[in-house]
């Protein structure tokens, strides 16, 4: 069974509250372990559904877009056109203690 990391990676500048807001839920998400692929899947659409409350909370401002690619096993997530980036890592090997 796979686990999946997820890293928080700090791009740009927020232009607005909306963005701000954006950036600021994204870096709670940092160094969450999911235990399995359904968890990643299910992450991702409550992550959509957090994004979407944002954009309808500040509606003045520019919405917040969500773009997802794959590349080498590793699920990125760019925010607010790049304001921030999500990334989802297979955990390839586990660390065990003895």
């Amino acid at each position: 069974m796979s686990k999946y990391y997820i890293k928080f990676d700090n791009s740009n500048n927020a232009k607005n509250k909306a963005e701000e807001e954006t950036k600021e839920y994204a870096a709670c998400l940092d160094g969450i372990l999911l235990p399995n692929e359904q968890l990643k899947d299910k992450f991702l659409i409550d992550m959509q559904a957090r994004i979407d409350k944002i954009n309808q909370e500040y509606k003045r401002c520019r919405d917040v877009k969500v773009s997802i690619w794959i590349s080498d096993e590793t699920q990125h997530v760019s925010l607010a056109d790049g304001i921030c980036y999500i990334r989802i890592y297979k955990v390839k090997k586990e660390m065990t203690a003895n």
